[in-house]
């Protein structure tokens, strides 16, 4: 597995858009730069104005300071608006270059989409059995659609989901769950029961199905990546709940490539539809 990921992410760095999406985060990370620069700048043009309330005359320096500032926030501005231009460019491409190839590794016919039907994502949210129906808001990044096999979709989201909790001055919000929800739309009889979870890198199983590669997928899975996970047959559907954060996002001042990262992710994207295979294999047979 691992050479056949060192190569495909060494075709990535080979090619003319790779670089161009270099180009393009480094000026990103320059603006922000800029912009925080500006931020600095209005900050002392303001302690020099309020200063200058208990004075009666401004000097020649702090004149100065007070027109950086107001150039400041005009940059300021101007600058924001060319940063979320440049981020969701960004994102796009990163996604593109970089993460497709990697998902077309695990299948060819998986692809990122553009839909964000909320309402579908909510309710696979809930009739997983994860987590109860209060939640509040969910925010969705692109999704990924594809087969596993000829008759079997999966759908595979990162997500973000907050619970509000109060009202006016004293709502909070609360982070219920940050990563990965993943769908496997099969249509198990509902007889067979699985449960899995695997924490700190030990797994548990609870299932009328007694498979040993199952267990094996499941513990390889959890002692490679160390990632948090859990795994249940609901209404005939398998779904997935893996706790990766921000980790297979894009992230302007880190590495466009890194391999852990990368690694993992396809480990994870892998490891959802081996064991998938392995679930609808014992269950139709």
């Amino acid at each position: 597995m691992q050479l056949v990921l060192d190569e495909v992410l060494k075709n990535i760095e080979n090619k003319s858009d790779f670089k161009k999406l270099e180009r393009q985060v480094n000026n990103l990370r320059m603006m922000i730069i800029i912009q925080f620069i500006c931020l600095i700048l209005i900050a002392i043009s303001l302690i020099s104005i309020i200063g200058n309330d208990t004075t009666s005359s401004m000097s020649t320096f702090d004149m100065i300071l007070s027109v950086s500032g107001l150039l400041a926030i005009l940059i300021f501005f101007l600058i924001s608006k060319l940063i979320n231009r440049n981020k969701a460019r960004f994102k796009t491409n990163y996604y593109d270059i970089i993460m497709l190839p990697i998902i077309r590794k695990v299948n060819s016919n998986w692809t990122y989409s553009d839909e964000n039907n909320m309402p579908e994502i909510v309710r696979d949210f809930i009739v997983s059995g994860f987590y109860e129906s209060n939640i509040d808001e969910v925010f969705n990044e692109k999704s990924i659609r594809g087969k596993i096999n000829i008759d079997i979709n999966i759908i595979i989201h990162q997500i973000n989901s907050i619970d509000i909790i109060g009202y006016g001055q004293h709502t909070k919000l609360k982070n219920i769950f940050n990563g990965i929800l993943a769908v496997v739309e099969t249509n198990i009889d509902k007889k067979f029961n699985l449960s899995i979870e695997g924490n700190n890198g030990f797994v548990k199983i609870y299932s009328t199905l007694n498979d040993i590669k199952i267990k094996n997928l499941a513990e390889t899975f959890c002692k490679n990546t160390l990632l948090d996970f859990d795994l249940v047959i609901r209404n005939g559907k398998i779904y997935f709940r893996i706790f990766s954060g921000n980790r297979f996002k894009e992230h302007i001042f880190k590495k466009l490539i890194d391999k852990h990262t990368l690694e993992n992710y396809y480990l994870t994207l892998n490891f959802m539809q081996e064991i998938s295979n392995e679930i609808i294999r014992i269950t139709y047979n």
